[in-house]
C-alpha cells in the first residue's frame, strides 16, 4: 500500500516581530500553520530553529535587478569613466557575445547570494534587442525554473537600447512574451524625440495589456529636468488602467524638477496609482556628475511621494556590471542606503525604509500569502538583530532563510578577539 508522507514541520522558537512581541511560529508544508506566544507552542518532532530574540521578517522582495549583465566588471576597459553614457558602450560589445551559458553562470552566483541575504522574491530584468538577441530571456527563464525551490522569480524583458530607435527590438520582446516573461519593461528615455518616447510607452501597455502582464519602466534615469518620460507613463497609466500593475525605476529627474512640476507630476503618479522604486546605490553612482559645489544625490524625491501617498519601494538594481563596480543583492542594505539618501535615519523612518524591501515592495508585486499570520506562505527570514534599526545599521545575513517552509540558507558568524 502507497502512503504519502505527512507534510514536514518546522518551529521557530522566540522569534520577535517588528512590534516587538516574542512569538512561536509553527511551518507545515509551505505554510504559517501556527503562531503562539513564544514558549507556548506545543511540542514538534520537526525542526526546531531558535531565534533567541532575532527579528523574524516575510522575505525580502528585490523589484528590480539585471542579472543577465551581473558580474561583468571583470570584463570591463580599464578606462570607463562610470558615466550612464559610458556603461552603454562598454556593455554593447559584451552583449555581442552573450551566450545562455555565460548568463546563467553569472547570474547563479548573484542569485545564490541573493538568496543567502533573505531575497524570496526578484524581478530580474534581461535586455531584449539585436545585441544581444535572446539569450538573456532563454537563460533568465531557466534560472526561473531551476531556482523555483529557493526563490521566486519574475523574468522581465526590457527595452534597454529603445524600441523604435533599436531595430528588431519590438519583434524580440513580442518573441520573449510569446516564450513566457512575466514582465514587459520599458526605457523611453532611450528613443530620440518625446513623440516616440509616447510611443515607446503606450506599445509597452498595449502589449502588456493584451497578454496581462505587468509592466516595469526605467525612466528618467538623469539629472536633467527636462526629461519628460515620467509625466507620460503617468498619464498614459490613468487613461488605461494599468497604473496598479507598473512600477517605475529610478526617475532621477523628478529631483532636478523645479517644484511646482514636480508637484503636478507627483499627483500624476498618485492619481494613476503608479508605485516608484527608488535605486539609491546606483543614484548616488550615476548622478550629480556635472555638479560643481553642492553636488545633488541623485535620487528622486522619495519623501515627497510618500507624503502624496505614492507607494515607494527600493530595489539593488545591479551587482558589480557596466553602471555600478559594487552591490550584494541584499536588500536589507538598499533600505539602509535609502535611510541615508532620502533622510530616513528616524525611527520611523527606518521602519518606512523595511517596509519598502518587505510589504510595500510585496504589495506592488501582488505577492499571495505574505506576511506572518496563520495561512500566510512560509517565506521568512530569521535575523540576529531584534530590531529595524539593529537591523538596518549591521546588515547582517539572516541566520535562516525559509522558502515554501524549507530551509534554504543558514548564515553563521564566529569572531575572536585577543584578550587585552
Amino acid at each position: 500500500m502507497h502512503t504519502t508522507a505527512p507534510p514536514s514541520e518546522v518551529r521557530i522558537r522566540s522569534a520577535r516581530t517588528r512590534s516587538g512581541d516574542l512569538v512561536d511560529l509553527t511551518v507545515t508544508g509551505d505554510r504559517i500553520t501556527g503562531r503562539h506566544r513564544a514558549g507556548e507552542a506545543p511540542a514538534t518532532t520537526g525542526t526546531e530553529l531558535d531565534a533567541g530574540g532575532g527579528l523574524v521578517l516575510p522575505s525580502f522582495v528585490n523589484t528590480h535587478l539585471h542579472l543577465d549583465k551581473t558580474r561583468l566588471g571583470d570584463q570591463l576597459p580599464a578606462d570607463i569613466t562610470g558615466t550612464i553614457q559610458d556603461g552603454l558602450a562598454a556593455t554593447w560589445p559584451l552583449k555581442r557575445n552573450y551566450s545562455v551559458a555565460d548568463i546563467t553562470r553569472r547570474a547563479s552566483e548573484v542569485l545564490d547570494s541573493a538568496v543567502v541575504h533573505g531575497a524570496g522574491f526578484i524581478r530580474a530584468m534581461t535586455d531584449v534587442d539585436s545585441l544581444g538577441g535572446s539569450a538573456g530571456v532563454e537563460a533568465l527563464l531557466g534560472l526561473r525554473k531551476t531556482y523555483s525551490d529557493r526563490v521566486r522569480i519574475q523574468v522581465t524583458g526590457f527595452t534597454q537600447e529603445g524600441i523604435f530607435g533599436a531595430r528588431g527590438s519590438l519583434s524580440l520582446l513580442q518573441d520573449a512574451v510569446a516564450a513566457g516573461i512575466d514582465v514587459v519593461a520599458g526605457c523611453p528615455q532611450m528613443e530620440k524625440d518625446e513623440a516616440l518616447s509616447r510611443k515607446h510607452v503606450e506599445t509597452c501597455y498595449q502589449l502588456a495589456i493584451d497578454n496581462d502582464l505587468d509592466v516595469h519602466f526605467l525612466a528618467d534615469d538623469t539629472d536633467d529636468p527636462s526629461a519628460r518620460s515620467l509625466e507620460q507613463i503617468a498619464t498614459i497609466a490613468a487613461e488605461t488602467g494599468w497604473g496598479p500593475r507598473v512600477i517605475v525605476g529610478h526617475v532621477g529627474a523628478l529631483g532636478a524638477y523645479d517644484h511646482t512640476y514636480a508637484r503636478k507630476v507627483i499627483a500624476l503618479c498618485a492619481d494613476a496609482g503608479l508605485t516608484i522604486c527608488t535605486n539609491p546605490h546606483i543614484s548616488l553612482v550615476l548622478q550629480g556628475r556635472e555638479d560643481r559645489g553642492l553636488v545633488r544625490r541623485g535620487a528622486t524625491r522619495v519623501g515627497e511621494l510618500l507624503a502624496a501617498g505614492v507607494r515607494v519601494i527600493a530595489a539593488q538594481d545591479d551587482v558589480d556590471d557596466p553602471y555600478y563596480p559594487f552591490g550584494i543583492p541584499s536588500q536589507l542594505e538598499v533600505a539602509k542606503y535609502v535611510a541615508h539618501v532620502a533622510h530616513l535615519s528616524h525611527p520611523a523612518g527606518i521602519a518606512r525604509t523595511l517596509d519598502m524591501v518587505t510589504t510595500d515592495a510585496a504589495a506592488a508585486v501582488r505577492l499571495d500569502g505574505y506576511g506572518l499570520e496563520v495561512g500566510d506562505r512560509a517565506d521568512l527570514v530569521v535575523l540576529p538583530t531584534a530590531t529595524a534599526a539593529e537591523s538596518l545599521r549591521l546588515t547582517p545575513a539572516p541566520r535562516w532563510v525559509l522558502h515554501g517552509g524549507r530551509v534554504v540558507a543558514t548564515t553563521r558568524v564566529e569572531s575572536w578577539l585577543a584578550p587585552a
